[in-house]
């Protein structure tokens, strides 16, 4: 195989913090009885996201991702378009706020400004929908998506960012909208700056789009298909 340098480094770095990710006990510790409750919770009529009038039904592969997504370090949600992925997502941070996670702690992601507003204005949609939101609902109305140069503080002075490996981001949950997109190298660098112990990370994409401009085809390198990445088969909706 024939590697630029550069390329070679973040990929071998990049593999070393999945690995961390993979191997780290989950920070939220939560029984089955507990996500089984809070899953009933958030479908039930007055609290459930609506499309239209008509509320959105407790599909079981979405069930199944907000279960992955809530005791796993590091998940992998992957669908089409019109799969659902951002009530998915919305429906996610709403256990994790009833779970005790504040929503100052919680950080929304995406490669381009586009995506990253896109995540506001859904999250914003979704949440109107519901007739009688709680108070915990209410708390993630005040986040708002962010590029990852924008997350992590780009230095234009030094090239560099101020959150990094030595300087870990404060979050305890992470999700990166249009993973896809996102090249080996800014994937390298924005999960050097999170820590594997402390902070969920969630990456929602569909493994079909086209791969990043820059090199590196990260997200469809992770989805297993009984060929290549088996170390992910348990961590992937």
């Amino acid at each position: 195989l024939l590697y630029f340098q550069k390329y070679h480094v973040h990929e071998k770095r990049l593999k070393e913090r999945m690995e961390a990710f993979l191997d780290a006990k989950v920070s939220l510790n939560m029984q089955d009885q507990q996500i089984d409750a809070l899953i009933d919770e958030i479908y039930s009529d007055p609290l459930a996201i609506r499309a239209g009038n008509t509320p959105l039904a407790k599909d079981p592969h979405q069930v199944q991702a907000i279960r992955l997504a809530l005791t796993s370090q590091f998940s992998i949600i992957s669908g089409g378009p019109g799969t659902g992925k951002t009530s998915l997502m919305v429906n996610i941070l709403r256990c994790f706020v009833r779970a005790g996670v504040q929503a100052s702690h919680i950080i929304l992601g995406a490669p381009t400004g586009r995506a990253a507003q896109r995540m506001t204005e859904m999250l914003q949609k979704n949440m109107a929908s519901i007739r009688k939101p709680s108070c915990q609902d209410s708390t993630l109305l005040d986040l708002k998506g962010s590029t990852l140069h924008k997350i992590l503080r780009y230095r234009s002075y030094d090239n560099a960012f101020y959150y990094k490996d030595t300087n870990p981001l404060p979050a305890s949950i992470v999700v990166i909208d249009e993973v896809s997109m996102v090249d080996v190298v800014m994937l390298d660098k924005f999960l050097r700056a999170l820590d594997p112990v402390a902070t969920q990370l969630i990456f929602l994409g569909d493994k079909d789009q086209l791969p990043s401009v820059e090199s590196g085809a990260v997200l469809a390198e992770m989805i297993p298909d009984g060929t290549r990445a088996a170390r992910f088969k348990d961590r992937f909706v």
